[in-house]
């Protein structure tokens, strides 16, 4: 017991001398997070193979015009729809917008006899795009545009090459899809240790730790504290954390999804911060390489999260994408 105790200790100190101090800085405004919820529910198969329900929570914005788009958010690891928060109203000045809560994450359901994998991830996707235009208020078939950021960009172009979705367009902020080298303490939060690990971080103010992922300081906001935060805040979403390391973040499925980029025949846009420390952004030559049909930009002076470091950015290059 004493070995595994201070076993804790040194992988939660090292891991919190890792991620740094955060600095003082002149927030920007908040971005009004946490946002209201809707809630469907999906089945998600359990580690016996059942199917079981889970209530799936959602953002919604946008009004309904005739011909109006469909657009799905869908977050990355470690944060939940609320990702979203700085851009999503541009996108529904142009049509329906659902943002997606994954299991495991902001307000949906945590089952803890899910293995939270990717393939099964990816199914939960899938039904709710499947349902999407009904609780879009638009008709039966319509197309929608997928939009992911970091490992919510994987699941997007993981459903739409694998033809679960039948997609008018892909939009991607530093998408996972390519093997990399994983920063060493992602083994760790994999493991048993994981959910442990993940405790001494919910005791840390978030900010703390967010230096990895956002480059510009302006942007580590309170509220960007309190969407972290949640994901930490009881033992369930730690625990689906700990697993979402372990079975989704992996280089074999990784090896395994990059073989089928090549076969995404939408329009697809890729964005990729410059001072990614996540993904390297040399990745998005990879990208631009495999899918046929694609257009990549390097923002400057941003870092892994696009849509939140540089949301006017973000939203112009979507604009131009799309045809707004």
């Amino acid at each position: 017991m004493t070995r595994l105790v201070s076993s804790i200790f040194l992988a939660g100190s090292v891991l919190l001398a890792l991620l740094g101090c955060a600095t003082t800085v002149e927030y920007l405004p908040a971005a009004e997070r946490p946002r209201p919820r809707e809630h469907v529910t999906l089945e998600y198969q359990a580690q016996d193979g059942a199917k079981k329900p889970v209530d799936v929570t959602y953002i919604f914005a946008g009004e309904a015009a005739p011909g109006a788009e469909l657009y799905v958010l869908v977050h990355g690891l470690a944060t939940n729809a609320d990702t979203w928060a700085r851009v999503i109203d541009g996108f529904a000045e142009h049509g329906r917008t659902l943002a997606i809560d994954l299991p495991g994450t902001g307000m949906s359901g945590v089952p803890l006899d899910y293995d939270y994998a990717f393939e099964h991830q990816a199914d939960v996707l899938r039904q709710f795009v499947e349902r999407a235009p009904e609780l879009a208020g638009l008709p039966v078939g319509t197309r929608p545009v997928m939009v992911g950021l970091s490992l919510g960009g994987g699941f997007s172009a993981f459903v739409v090459m694998r033809k679960m979705v039948d997609a008018r367009a892909l939009i991607l902020a530093g998408p996972a899809g390519y093997p990399m080298d994983l920063p060493w303490f992602f083994s760790w939060l994999a493991g048993p240790l994981g959910p442990s690990i993940l405790f001494g971080a919910s005791l840390m103010d978030p900010l703390d730790y967010a230096s990895r992922f956002y480059h510009r300081d302006e942007v580590k906001t309170p509220d960007l504290a309190d969407m972290i935060a949640a994901q930490l805040r009881d033992r369930p979403h730690r625990i689906a954390m700990s697993r979402t390391f372990a079975n989704s973040v992996a280089l074999e499925l990784a090896r395994q999804v990059s073989a089928e980029i090549v076969d995404i025949d939408v329009p697809t846009l890729v964005l990729w911060g410059e001072k990614d420390d996540m993904i390297p952004p040399a990745h998005r030559l990879l990208w631009e390489r495999d899918v046929k049909d694609s257009r990549v930009i390097l923002v400057p002076d941003c870092g892994h999260s696009v849509p939140e470091e540089a949301s006017a950015v973000y939203l112009q290059e979507v604009g131009s994408f799309l045809g707004w």
